[in-house]
């Protein structure tokens, strides 16, 4: 985009000015310059900004070749002895060594800009980025549509999904396992109630091991009634005439109530 070097400098004493705190009435009337045209300059700037860093390079390549010119010029127009005519003839030849050195030096800076500045064409090298401008939507509007009826942009509905709820797949119930038992958990559940690890199944079906490694009290008293029979039933195999319980398990009490019986009758 071809921008003219008046609207560029223009454009960029803008963009300062409202850097530094400036209202756009402020600066409009510190350029001489309408509000309209200060919105299209910083509209401008905010979409060409590229092109702006590329002139502004080359301005400053520009005015370094001028100064670098004259520079060159002023060292030309000065004689070799200058002013001073009463010298020797070894000062007359160091000074025509130092006003070659310096020319010399003055012409190898001019050809370096020379060659950094493009021929009409844009730089393929690196741009000095400028800082985008960051200005108020309503500040950057179109000039020509009124300023109270600008309104800041909607944000895109479009991009939001209607239903904000994740539908995440249902994980699969973890195994359970007596480690995952609390330690404060009742031992003695039901076999058809709940199990107390919390996985929603009965008690069978989950941990049916619970009852083995743990037993019921029911359990305990019966074990201890059962050896209390075969401790009664041996005691009574040894004494005769002594009848013992008759165990469930084992059948030793009966057994030895009828050999007693027997040594009793034979008597």
């Amino acid at each position: 985009m071809n921008i003219s070097p008046r609207r560029r400098r223009r454009t960029l004493r803008e963009h300062q000015l409202r850097q530094n705190g400036h209202t756009l009435e402020q600066i409009a009337a510190k350029l001489g310059v309408s509000v309209a045209t200060v919105h299209a300059d910083l509209r401008l700037l905010e979409t060409n900004w590229t092109d702006f860093a590329q002139a502004t390079r080359n301005d400053l390549l520009l005015q370094q070749i001028n100064r670098v010119n004259r520079r060159i010029g002023s060292l030309i127009n000065t004689g070799v002895l200058g002013l001073e005519l009463c010298i020797t003839m070894n000062d007359a030849l160091r000074a025509r060594a130092l006003h070659s050195q310096e020319l010399n030096a003055a012409c190898r800076e001019l050809r370096l800009l020379l060659r950094e500045l493009p021929a009409e064409s844009p730089l393929s090298g690196e741009i000095i980025e400028l800082e985008r401008a960051d200005y108020p939507d309503y500040e950057l509007a179109d000039p020509e549509r009124p300023r109270k009826n600008l309104k800041e942009p909607e944000t895109d509905r479009t991009a939001i999904p209607h239903n904000t709820q994740e539908t995440a797949a249902p994980e699969p119930p973890k195994e359970s396992s007596p480690e995952n038992l609390k330690s404060d958990l009742p031992k003695n559940t039901g076999r058809n109630k709940p199990c107390p690890c919390g996985s929603g199944l009965k008690r069978k079906r989950c941990h049916p091991q619970l009852a083995q490694s743990s037993p019921q009290p029911a359990d305990i008293e019966a074990d201890a009634l059962r050896l209390t029979d075969q401790a009664r039933a041996t005691s009574g195999a040894d004494e005769p005439g002594v009848s013992g319980r008759v165990s469930p398990a084992t059948g030793a009490g009966s057994a030895a109530a009828t050999r007693g019986r027997r040594s009793t009758v034979g008597g």
